[in-house]
């Protein structure tokens, strides 16, 4: 019986690992992303545009979503809750077999 993970807080896949695209310079690129959004009171979230929420900590999100960042300029300061709703969105999408990044 297959069984879904949540894969939130550093993107564990069921077996523990973390996903290829989540490990090595996107580990370092989305650590300075965080300490900039962290370090501006002014940062909104791309996503719903409000400020930053206690309990709510930023994530450095995907500019391009479902596409992998090579630079600190493909992130956009995202509060977890919006970043894991969005990626949640799009995993539906594709295991529905309608991928919205390949539409472009």
């Amino acid at each position: 019986m297959w069984r879904a993970t949540v894969a939130c807080r550093g993107q564990r896949m069921g077996n523990g690992h973390k996903a290829a695209h989540h490990r090595g310079a996107h580990t370092r690129l989305a650590r300075q992303a965080r300490a900039r959004y962290n370090a501006d009171p002014n940062t909104l979230c791309a996503r719903c545009h409000q400020p930053a929420r206690i309990g709510d900590p930023w994530q450095a999100g995907h500019k391009l979503d479902g596409i992998v960042a090579t630079s600190l300029a493909d992130y956009q300061p995202e509060h977890q809750s919006c970043n894991t709703s969005a990626g949640a969105r799009l995993g539906n999408q594709r295991r529905a077999g309608n991928d919205p990044t390949l539409n472009w």
